[in-house]
């Protein structure tokens, strides 16, 4: 296909000379030197640099936050911002193994990065916040205390070191979001595996390969360069946290070993969190309606395909493509069925679109020095403007625009060793994904609707119309 192909070769070019500027940077000089680290007089000063000089080129921003220090604010990044992705039920102090505030009722944990040393002059990471109950109006919940692995201690509200530890645990949450769930588990393990398994296990032009090459669309390629560039000690994601060099490569290696899959709606499980609130709750509200739209997709067009289990089973390319994932990595997947094809299909689909927006794109939280930090010089409540620079460096490089998941791949269906029955059946099921795509879009934006009325910040990170296809930035 050859706009396919000069589209891709175009934005290869560019992913090129933009990872080749970012390799650079191994030869600039590294100031960490607290005497000698600069910082905005303000919120304000911040805000005009990354204007002028980054504004322009930064990715769309479909959110946006008036001051991310506050107490209101950082309540609300945890119930609904990207720190709802480890929102859970509050242990007690003694499951915690440390004190906690009366009345907590949420947590957002990340004391696992407390065992991972920093450079000087950097604090370390690994940080719990405590919220309260939730109002009975569905606004956030008040913060009520943060806990600190370096210092091990609870601070609280009205605390001298309050503004600092805020910052601290914004620190942890952009670090762990970042290189977990977005580098780790989006690109390096989801992307890694779907493509790898489709293409070293299934025929050109199998039905699955087929349904699934749209969603491996340049992962090949971002992923190499981001092991390239992003990983080695000394190169721009070393440089960019505060990790030292033994914890930097030890961090990685417990992120895979530690690895184990449960699809997306399976983790709420864990989360020891009520019924009542999960049931409107944005994360698994929307998140979990457009993993149904992905596994409809799937069984539909595996139905084109396969009448049953039986004949399922019977296709040793399925077969194999279910053992790969036990190759590397132990995924220990259920005995294949097409039921449990079609939800581990959805799970790979949401990861490598709607978790990858939802844990990559996070120009909303970085164009203010008192946003997110990826690393915090102690008794400071923003990030220097050496780190301020080097995050919004990485948006821009990483923010180019990629084809959308609600785009026309018809073509990909168009298969001539098809029998033609089959090949109209598998179009008209891509384009009623099409359709209900566009149908959910309508509905989120409804539903953001009712909780812009209530009060309640709206929420635009599964709205299909945004999502990229695949994780190929």
């Amino acid at each position: 296909d050859a706009p396919e192909t000069l589209t891709r070769g175009i934005q290869q070019l560019g992913l090129g000379i933009s990872f080749a500027v970012m390799d650079t940077w191994t030869k600039l000089p590294l100031n960490e030197s607290t005497k000698e680290l600069v910082y905005f007089d303000s919120v304000a000063e911040s805000f005009l640099a990354m204007d002028v000089v980054f504004g322009k080129l930064l990715p769309p921003q479909y959110n946006t936050w008036a001051d991310l220090s506050t107490d209101e604010a950082t309540a609300e990044l945890c119930m609904i911002g990207v720190g709802a992705w480890y929102l859970r039920g509050a242990q007690s102090s003694k499951d915690a193994g440390h004190d906690v505030p009366d009345g907590a009722t949420f947590e957002c944990n990340l004391e696992y990065m407390g065992k991972y040393p920093t450079r000087q002059p950097w604090i370390g990471y690994g940080h719990t916040i405590y919220l309260g109950q939730m109002p009975s109006d569905g606004t956030a919940p008040k913060l009520l205390g943060i806990w600190e692995c370096h210092s091990k201690k609870m601070v609280r509200p009205g605390d001298h070191h309050w503004e600092i530890a805020k910052a601290g645990f914004r620190c942890s949450l952009f670090t762990s979001i970042t290189l977990k769930e977005h580098l780790t588990t989006s690109h390096w393990i989801y992307g890694n595996y779907l493509m790898s398994a489709a293409r070293e296990t299934l025929k050109d032009n199998h039905p699955l390969r087929r349904f699934l090459r749209q969603f491996y669309f340049n992962t090949a390629a971002i992923n190499w360069n981001a092991k390239e560039v992003l990983f080695p000690v000394n190169h721009i994601g070393w440089r960019f946290f505060g990790f030292t060099d033994k914890s930097w490569v030890a961090y990685f290696k417990d992120l895979f070993s530690s690895f184990s899959w449960k699809s997306f709606p399976q983790t709420f499980a864990d989360r020891k969190l009520p019924e009542s609130f999960l049931k409107t709750w944005p994360l698994r509200e929307d998140g979990c309606a457009l993993f149904e739209r992905y596994a409809d997709y799937a069984r539909q067009y595996l139905g084109v395909f396969y009448k049953d289990d039986t004949s399922l089973a019977n296709d040793a390319e399925i077969r194999a493509f279910w053992k790969f994932f036990d190759t590397h990595l132990k995924w220990k997947l259920p005995p294949l069925s097409k039921e449990n094809l079609v939800s581990f299909l959805a799970d790979l689909i949401w990861w490598v679109t709607a978790g990858h927006h939802y844990n990559g794109a996070i120009v909303e939280y970085l164009t203010v020095n008192n946003g997110f930090s990826a690393k915090l010089a102690p008794g400071k409540a923003a990030g220097d403007v050496q780190t301020f620079a080097q995050a919004l460096s990485i948006i821009v490089f990483t923010g180019a625009r990629m084809p959308k998941l609600m785009e026309d791949w018809t073509h990909l269906f168009k298969v001539d060793s098809w029998d033609a029955r089959k090949q109209q059946s598998a179009l008209d099921v891509v384009r009623g994904f099409q359709d209900s795509l566009d149908t959910f879009a309508e509905e989120l934006e409804e539903r953001n609707v009712v909780r812009a009325r209530l009060g309640q910040k709206t929420v635009n990170v599964f709205n299909p119309r945004i999502l990229e296809t695949s994780v190929s930035i």
